[in-house]
């Protein structure tokens, strides 16, 4: 089973670099590293919260399972259209709400905002919003079985968790906001390994 997957990403890197060609998806000018110890305190945070939303992440896809399978008055060929506009709704409140497209279409852009540690543009309730938001949707799109986690989703929904608990670093101990980035790109890290499993 993995030789498949790695066959399988092996092949989908290739067709992406022949379309796209080798440029960068998002990109970060800064190197990050580790200027306050204090800061570890958030990190094991981090840790603790980003298991617990993978938790959250599992059980809400098999509740959704099991509501579905008890929803017998509706046709099953109805059942990718509900999740389809659960979907749509959850973009359209983000995008309404926050103007950022991170939930529907191209989230590079949003992804790129957290990386880099951008307060003014990306505040922290619009981060914890596409960190939840993020694991309804992903449950909707696995519960369908149109698409697995991939990359993308992994990145953008652990880069928010991190972005979010770099706030904190910032508003009690004072660091620097290049926490946030830094702890965005900490938490997209720890999401990727999760990002490809399914239940």
């Amino acid at each position: 089973m993995l030789s498949g997957v790695i066959v399988a990403a092996a092949l989908a890197a290739v067709v992406e670099h022949s379309i796209l060609g080798s440029n960068p998806v998002f990109h970060v000018n800064r190197a990050y590293t580790l200027t306050n110890s204090s800061s570890l305190v958030w990190y094991a945070l981090l840790g603790l919260l980003a298991a617990l939303v993978s938790v959250a992440f599992t059980d809400s896809l098999l509740w959704l399972r099991a509501w579905f399978k008890r929803l017998t008055a509706v046709p099953r060929w109805v059942h990718p259209a509900i999740g389809g506009l659960g979907v749509g709704c959850l973009a359209a409140l983000t995008l309404g709400l926050f103007h950022l497209n991170g939930i529907a279409g191209d989230p590079y852009k949003t992804l790129t905002l957290a990386l880099t540690g951008s307060m003014g543009t990306l505040p922290v309730l619009a981060m914890a919003a596409f960190c939840v938001v993020k694991t309804g949707r992903d449950s909707l799109l696995l519960f369908e079985r149109r698409i697995g986690r991939n990359f993308c989703a992994g990145a953008v929904h652990g880069a928010m968790l991190g972005g979010s608990v770099g706030y904190l670093d910032v508003a009690i101990f004072h660091h620097s906001a290049d926490s946030v980035g830094a702890f965005a790109v900490v938490g997209m890290e720890r999401s990727l390994p999760a990002s490809f499993a399914r239940p």
